[in-house]
């Protein structure tokens, strides 16, 4: 057993853009209870080194990749592993990478080769929010007024002291730091899905609410 795996060791490694070949290894690992090296060899084919969050784009949860393609940020490893078997490219938080990377090793619809048109994995560093199944309180909603976020397209969900989560339907380079120098607070960025973060928006802030507010600091 260890002299056939350690054969299909040198092969993979002599080829490793051959698939079929790297399947086999990937197979013969895991009945080999060499877990570890899977997760190694499919880190190593998938995961690059630039992470989501460092990616442009204007949509919060997609990103043009390195590759030329887009990727994707995936709520779960299963939504992930699903996105990845397409052929596409695919985020997730960080956290969540071991538990894909078995599912992907287990899966049989991937292999750690590393072919030119292989999907793309990248780790993002930002907490993810459900806002469906997540109910904002209104003093957390207070601490924007309407005309910013209506302006920034930018959703408050949680307050830690002085820091402030928010949601952005609209990437933006400098909304996190323009929100802190106008309002004296720290902002850091959730993710959330842009669609559900515009329509709470429009909820949550009645037309004119807050503008005042927002005029004088601005003003100020």
């Amino acid at each position: 057993m260890d002299h056939d795996l350690n054969r299909l060791r040198r092969a993979a490694a002599a080829d490793p853009a051959d698939a079929a070949l790297a399947a086999r290894l990937d197979r013969a690992l895991l009945r080999g209870g060499a877990q570890a090296e899977v997760m190694k060899r499919y880190h190593s084919a998938y995961v690059r080194p630039v992470g989501f969050d460092e990616l442009a784009g204007p949509d919060p949860l997609e990103r043009r990749c390195g590759c030329g393609r887009g990727v994707r940020y995936q709520p779960s490893a299963a939504q992930a592993l699903a996105t990845l078997a397409r052929g596409e490219c695919a985020a997730v938080a960080r956290e969540a990478l071991p538990q894909l990377l078995v599912a992907m090793a287990a899966s049989g619809q991937l292999s750690s080769h590393t072919g030119p048109r292989r999907a793309c994995l990248r780790a993002s560093e930002l907490p993810y929010v459900d806002l469906l199944t997540r109910e904002v309180p209104f003093e957390v909603i207070d601490l924007l007024p309407a005309n910013f976020a209506t302006t920034y397209r930018a959703l408050p969900v949680e307050r830690r002291g002085r820091r402030v989560l928010v949601a952005l339907a609209k990437q933006s380079p400098t909304v996190l730091e323009d929100l802190g120098f106008m309002l004296d607070l720290e902002f850091e960025q959730v993710l959330a899905d842009p669609t559900t973060v515009d329509a709470l928006i429009e909820a949550y802030y009645p037309a004119g609410f807050g503008e005042d507010l927002a005029e004088m600091i601005c003003t100020a």
